[in-house]
């Protein structure tokens, strides 16, 4: 018995449904297909590393790793390539779903007409296609390939992207692939910039870039320009007038250079983001462009006295952007690779600032303290200053303007190297490889490596941290500078930078900064030289042992600036001096950045104290000249003035003491007295200066008080000698002080007389290994003895 028939509306229903079911097992059947005929990433090709400036333009861009010029794929394509581009390769580009049926008929037509290939049939999405697939023949197995591929890049990809990956692989003739390179190879400027015969003359390159280039065929390649401009005009796509404008433009002669004004900050971004080929930056093009010309320049007169290398970083004070990035005077120049704002070198003398500061603000100093100016000796190492000369006492702000070695040695003794060592990690120098005692002393005169890159991230976190102080409302917090940043994106913003007390104080910034606008450095001569021009820019230079590294930094509120000067492989000239080759790029940069605002005085975190003028100590009630001054809060534990003191003077102006002060009709007068040791030195800078008066010969002597002082050996001393290249044990330094310039002083030592001096109050002598006694005395008797170890 049959079955019967379902009902006519029951049969179209179920017919209808098998269609549904049909039709949707050929889409999943087709989606499958694209997703495993197609790649994940249809490009495999390697990129040129691009920078962008902060707006957008393009600063540098090197070679991709196969030598071509091939920038990534880019956001967008310019409008007028867009037009050039499909009315010359594919006018239904936006029609069709990946192959044109009506352009494959055509073209069969005409070949076969022809008896040859004639006329292509690719669309833009074939050509894509066959651009990712490179194949090594063409042929019609290929376009059938070819061409149903480019049905399922249809399905995954939107006209818009597919465009884009056809500009971004396109062969534009030689080394150049992609619009944007070619753009900037063959007219110079990025191609939304490009004009309608620019673009016209760039569509017509990927067809045949073998027989058309810039440079040569320029006939060809003008006349298929112009067809083209011929057609956009009758598409109504240009006007008349812009096609008469566009006959008129040349066709480009040669390829141009492209931009490379950061090659070492392009190197540097690809060892930090390794994945990334293209970088929107911080740089300011306009800046970054003046400081490569100043590098080149500088580059051009220390060449003549055999420096090679330089480096050049801008900070933003205010946010810590990069805003210029010279790694070295040019690529060009011996070891020009080498990126030297990141290499450490010798600090010199420019880590001065950093323990003035620390100084400050544990209350060790206020800026007008004097500090001593000495010879002085520590087991074994002297520091000496620029000038070979001794000031014997000077105010801790003029020492620092002036750049002394021996306060600043004398400084970082009385504060802690460990201590001082540990702040510079907290600050973030990422160069202390080593134990504090390793360094020592000579830590604060270039003992330690520091880099381009931490100098200028420190000094504007003291800048940052003044103005972070003043703009939250006179309060601290939490944050400290990290890393300068570099990148437009919201992921590399150094977020964390700020004021943090722990780290840096608003008013011993204030004050360092102070004391470095007053910066004074010497010549080649050794004479003093101001640098008037300075304006409000604090800044200091720096100079390492063996003129192998000169520096300076600059800081105002708007920038930070160092400059590094030297030879990359670490060998010294005489003229690598901060100031006359470090000094000179800095203010180059200064006066091209214009002038600079004042940084604000932080009233809020300073406090008046009464101020001994003389001494620049908290005043007492024997200082005659005091002043009101605003100092640092942190003063308030500084020791008050030790050098004004109540003596007894004799009308036949002697000095006497109380007891001994019957009948000579003696008076008490505070007097301003330093230790002998420094009034030497000090009153060859200060001829005002009156030594306090010898004691009368009725006072007994051992009440002589300090008219003798032995410089060195100091006390606990443990002094080694080393031996000569001959292997003779070289000497060591001992010298006193008098009170009196035309003393004469006896050596004696472990009680054997061994010399005498006059004026000059230095022996050189090399004694045996173990415990010694040194015993100085003058003509009156008055002794000074010092214990000393002798080691290996």
């Amino acid at each position: 018995m049959q079955k019967p028939k379902a009902s006519g509306s029951k049969y179209v229903y179920l017919m209808n449904k098998k269609r549904l079911i049909y039709g949707l097992g050929i889409l999943c059947l087709f989606v499958a297909l694209s997703h495993l005929c197609l790649p994940r990433q249809l490009f495999n090709a390697p990129y040129s590393h691009i920078v962008m400036d902060r707006d957008g333009h393009l600063l540098h861009a090197g070679l991709a790793k196969d030598e071509q010029w091939r920038f990534p794929i880019p956001d967008s394509v310019p409008r007028k390539f867009e037009q050039c581009i499909i009315q010359f390769e594919d006018a239904h580009f936006y029609k069709h779903p990946g192959i044109n049926p009506f352009s494959i008929w055509r073209a069969l037509k005409q070949n076969s007409r022809a008896g040859e290939v004639v006329s292509g049939a690719s669309t833009l999405s074939m050509q894509t296609i066959r651009l990712s697939r490179n194949p090594s023949e063409r042929s019609i197995k290929q376009k059938c390939i070819e061409a149903f591929l480019a049905l399922h890049l249809e399905w995954r990809y939107s006209k818009e992207d597919i465009l884009k990956m056809y500009c971004a692989h396109a062969p534009f003739g030689g080394n150049v692939v992609g619009l944007d390179a070619a753009s900037w190879r063959y007219f110079g400027k990025a191609s939304h910039r490009l004009s309608w015969a620019e673009s016209a003359c760039l569509a017509v390159l990927p067809n045949s870039p073998g027989m058309i280039h810039p440079g040569r065929n320029r006939h060809t390649l003008r006349d298929k320009r112009n067809r083209l401009l011929v057609k956009l005009k009758e598409q109504g796509i240009i006007s008349v007038s812009e096609y008469q404008l566009s006959l008129l433009e040349d066709i480009p002669a040669a390829p141009e250079r492209i931009p490379s004004y950061a090659p070492h900050f392009a190197s540097h971004l690809k060892k930090k983001h390794p994945k990334q080929v293209s970088f929107a930056s911080t740089l300011d093009g306009t800046l970054q462009r003046k400081c490569l010309e100043l590098a080149h320049y500088h580059y051009q007169l220390l060449g003549e006295k055999e420096i090679q290398n330089l480096a050049i970083l801008v900070l933003d004070t205010k946010t810590a952007e990069v805003k210029a990035y010279v790694g070295n005077s040019t690529v060009h120049a011996e070891n020009g690779f080498i990126d030297m704002v990141q290499r450490g070198r010798s600090s010199g003398s420019i880590l001065k600032p950093l323990l003035y500061h620390q100084q400050l603000l544990v209350g060790q100093l206020t800026p007008e303290m004097m500090v001593l100016d000495i010879p002085s000796y520590f087991n074994g190492y002297s520091p000496k200053n620029f000038s070979k000369t001794f000031s014997g006492a000077i105010k801790a702000n003029e020492s620092l303007a002036r750049s002394l070695n021996v306060p600043a040695v004398r400084g970082l003794q009385k504060y802690g190297v460990a201590r001082f060592h540990a702040d510079l990690e907290d600050m973030g120098f990422s160069t202390v490889t080593h134990s504090s005692s390793h360094y020592g002393l000579p830590l604060i005169l270039g003992g330690m490596d520091v880099s381009l890159w931490d100098l200028c991230k420190v000094y504007a976190s003291m800048g940052n941290s003044l103005l972070s102080y003043i703009s939250n409302d006179h309060l601290y917090d939490q944050k400290c500078i990290k890393e300068p940043h570099y990148l437009l994106s919201s992921s590399q913003k150094a977020s964390s930078f700020g004021a943090h007390r722990d780290i840096f104080g608003a008013a011993e910034v204030w004050a360092t900064l102070q004391a470095m606008e007053s910066v004074k450095r010497p010549t080649e001569m050794g004479d003093w030289e101001s640098y008037h021009s300075a304006g409000s820019m604090a800044w200091k230079t720096g100079t390492s042992f063996g003129n192998k590294d000169a520096w300076a930094v600059g800081v105002t509120p708007e920038y930070t600036i160092g400059i590094w000067v030297g030879n990359a492989d670490g060998e010294g000239r005489p003229d690598i001096i901060g100031a006359s080759t470090a000094g000179q790029v800095l203010f180059d940069i200064y006066s091209y950045l214009g002038p600079a605002s004042t940084f604000p005085i932080p009233y809020y975190d300073l406090i008046e104290r009464n101020i001994c003028k003389t001494s620049g100590h908290v005043a007492t009630s024997l200082c005659p000249d005091q002043k009101m001054e605003f100092v640092p809060t942190s003063s308030s534990v500084s020791l008050p003035c030790p050098y004004h003191k109540k003596v007894w003077i004799s009308e036949s102006n002697e000095r006497v003491f109380k007891h001994c002060a019957a009948g000579t009709q003696a008076k008490d007068t505070v007097w301003f007295s330093l230790p002998p040791q420094v009034a030497n030195y000090y009153k060859e800078s200060n001829p005002s200066y009156i030594p306090i008066p010898k004691v009368a010969e009725q006072c007994p002597l051992d009440q002589l008080n300090h008219d003798l002082a032995l410089s060195y050996p100091s006390e606990h001393c443990v002094i080694y000698i080393p031996k000569a290249l001959n292997e003779e044990k070289e000497k060591t330094i001992f010298s006193a002080n008098h009170r009196q310039n035309d003393a004469t002083l006896f050596w004696h030592i472990d009680g054997t007389f061994i010399a005498k001096t006059e004026e000059e109050h230095s022996i050189a002598i090399s004694p045996q290994i173990g415990m010694h006694t040194v015993l100085v005395m003058d003509v009156n008797g008055n002794q000074v003895s010092q214990t000393f170890e002798v080691v290996n």
